[in-house]
């Protein structure tokens, strides 16, 4: 065997490997700047060996090709753990940002105080995340914790990242999203909360739709409820969609409020917004008299489609609630109905999926 010929057997070797690596490290999703160039190096080799041979049908050296193909990719095969290894040492990891309300009335599920063990159990529950496989692989930022919260150490959640104080939790979702635009790989946003952020004085609900509409495509978003301390049960929210809605794609907001105005006066009314427009409104008068009161208002020109049913009503045992507030997002694709977020009384846990918006 002659030098050159060894040299193309060799740089035959060399390519066939390296293609198959790079196949496997990538997944099927190899760089096609580097496969074309390995496919020219082979290219060359086979083209060598074969002028020098002049056997360019040889059924035997067919054979012992294909073989040695096989070899090169059991080869690969082999080494590609330890490449992996080695990329995923070195590669950009995700970020997952963590942003838990800071409200007053959210409840955290924790053992013997441990808030720690209590987020990563609610974590768990709702199949969020998993901190354990988080940890080694992902970057987790934490935001918009409340002060009974500081005593949560770093090694109670996997050695996660603290980003942040007592953030406000709108604030802290607009600062992340405005930077998703230079992340990469694509972000994870978790956020828990009760739907209100009473710091601010507002309702978020509608606020965090609006902002996750803005991540739509750009990062995976999730959104992890947890219930209230004090749960409104009189005030329902029910839809009942039997026609194509007549709005173009939207997000609309149903909020139905019934507030104590006077020992047993009630005054409830029902808000459905689009955007900053207000659809429609109503009211609701509730008192000793009349403790429960129903109104159905169809959104669209036709009679009897699609009708948002909001029903207020006054216990005995609550009495002293003084702002009873529930709320619907409906997200509307092409004329056709998805519902978001559908809540009567609030329940302690409620999650939007993965990619959900």
């Amino acid at each position: 065997m002659t030098k050159c010929r060894r040299m193309d057997v060799l740089a035959c070797h060399f390519g066939i490997g390296a293609l198959f690596l790079e196949a496997r490290i990538e997944w099927g999703m190899p760089n096609p700047w580097f496969i074309a160039v390995l496919l020219l190096l082979i290219g060359i080799a086979i083209y060598g060996y074969l002028r020098e041979r002049r056997h360019w049908h040889s059924v035997a050296w067919t054979a012992a090709l294909v073989m040695r193909i096989l070899a090169l990719a059991v080869v690969g095969l082999i080494l590609s753990p330890t490449a992996l290894r080695l990329q995923s040492a070195t590669a950009t990891k995700p970020i997952v940002h963590v942003l838990i309300d800071n409200s007053h009335s959210i409840v955290i599920p924790a053992s013997d105080n441990q808030v720690g063990k209590g987020i990563r159990a609610l974590f768990e529950q709702n199949g969020a995340l998993n901190l354990r496989q988080l940890s080694n692989a992902t970057k987790v930022h934490l935001w918009a914790f409340d002060k009974s919260l500081y005593a949560l150490s770093a090694e109670k959640l996997s050695k996660l990242q603290w980003d942040g104080s007592e953030s406000k939790l709108l604030n802290a979702l607009n600062e992340i999203i405005d930077r998703i635009p230079q992340s990469n790989p694509q972000p994870t946003i978790i956020v828990i909360t009760d739907g209100q952020d009473t710091t601010m004085g507002e309702i978020s609900r509608m606020q965090i739709a609006t902002l996750a509409q803005r991540a739509r495509g750009h990062a995976n978003f999730i959104i992890v409820g947890v219930g209230r301390k004090k749960q409104p049960s009189n005030v329902k929210i029910e839809l009942t969609p039997r026609y194509a809605i007549s709005f173009p794609n939207a997000i609309i907001t149903i909020q139905a409020v019934a507030r104590l105005v006077q020992g047993d006066r009630y005054q409830g009314k029902l808000t459905i917004t689009r955007g900053t427009r207000i659809i429609a409104q109503r009211d609701i008068a509730l008192d000793a008299n009349q403790r429960e009161a129903q109104v159905d208002i169809d959104i669209m020109p036709r009679r009897g489609a699609n009708v948002i049913k909001a029903q207020c009503s006054v216990a005995s045992d609550e009495t002293l609630i003084e702002d009873n507030v529930a709320f619907g997002v409906i997200d509307v694709i092409n004329r056709n109905l998805r519902l978001l977020y559908l809540e009567g009384a609030p329940r302690w846990e409620y999650k939007f999926t993965k990619r959900a918006f």
